[in-house]
């Protein structure tokens, strides 16, 4: 590997020329840079930009934390995120954590380990809170899509003001048997407005962390459901299921999506989506002037509106035969 001693040897120049010529605001003869530049191509040189960023205490880069990688909601973020973030000066560290292999202290660590200048990430409750606070001074952290540290800034979508949408939707199409898989967290947003229309949800809540086929085929067929609203990541069980139960949306049932996941745009399925340019913008934004909040620290807590975008999943109650 050619090291910038080996380039300045050959270029006949000092090492802090070489260092000079790398650097966007370096003060140096401009043939002298297109020599070493041309040099440097010829051999293969790169500078080392993380070496020379920690001599300033800072490597320009930020580290960015994901629950599930196999989510495809996050690796829409994560490309919108890494351009804003690039554009402004920064790179993304990613890092993910799953059950049984790691866990979100441990990627903690590990980002601290790489040195990056600032930590985003979305937390599931406050079993990282030791490592997250012995590594990382509360302006020097983001929370993203949830938050569970009120000392840390957070960027979140107001998943309750997006269920009650999605609730509303529904019901706007007529139906009032509205089965709902997800968490209990955004659950809050459906019970709200099934009660605000004396609408029962008995045996129509299914809110946990977990769902295989057989429980969402097991409801479907104890509920009777005439419309589904199912989070992304169980999105493709709830289709398995009806797929064996032979119901076709939205012939037989209306489905409709939390997250604007891709496959739901590629089968035309109704969604609850999100602003995820302008949330990774702001984010951006965020983090850049926190930082420079180096006394008297007051974390910012903002929330992102979700919207519905209307496809074809969701039928008007008439039209729909019950089936099952």
């Amino acid at each position: 590997m050619i090291t910038i001693q080996d380039l300045a040897r050959e270029c006949e120049v000092s090492i802090a020329t070489i260092s000079r010529a790398f650097s966007p605001n370096g003060r140096i003869n401009p043939e002298t840079k297109e020599k070493i530049l041309k040099k440097a191509q010829e051999l293969h040189y790169v500078p080392n930009t993380v070496a020379r960023s920690l001599q300033g205490r800072q490597t320009h880069s930020v580290g960015l934390i994901v629950p599930e990688i196999s989510n495809s909601f996050y690796i829409s973020a994560i490309q919108k995120m890494e351009a804003q973030y690039r554009d402004k000066g920064y790179r993304i560290v990613i890092g993910f954590y799953q059950q049984g292999t790691s866990n979100e202290a441990e990627i903690i660590y590990d980002m601290h380990s790489s040195r990056v200048d600032a930590l985003l990430f979305s937390p599931t409750d406050r079993s990282s809170e030791k490592i997250l606070k012995q590594y990382f001074p509360p302006n020097h952290v983001l929370q993203l899509f949830s938050k569970h540290y009120e000392e840390y800034s957070s960027l979140c979508f107001d998943d309750i003001r997006g269920t009650e949408l999605a609730t509303e939707y529904l019901i706007g199409k007529g139906h009032t048997r509205i089965m709902y898989f997800g968490e209990q967290e955004r659950s809050v947003g459906y019970q709200r407005v099934m009660a605000a229309h004396k609408l029962s949800t008995d045996g129509l809540l299914y809110a946990s962390r977990r769902l295989d086929a057989y429980d969402a085929e097991t409801c479907i067929v104890a509920t009777r459901p005439t419309a589904i609203l199912a989070i992304a990541k169980w999105s493709e069980r709830i289709v398995s299921a009806l797929n064996r139960l032979h119901l076709r949306f939205p012939d037989d049932i209306g489905l409709l999506v939390y997250d604007d996941v891709e496959w739901a745009s590629m089968f035309d399925v109704t969604a609850v989506g999100h602003p995820l340019e302008e949330v990774a913008e702001r984010s951006a934004n965020i983090l850049l002037h926190i930082l420079n909040q180096k006394e008297h620290f007051t974390p910012i807590h903002e929330l992102a509106m979700p919207f519905i975008t209307e496809r074809k999943s969701v039928p008007s109650i008439h039209r729909i035969q019950t089936a099952i």
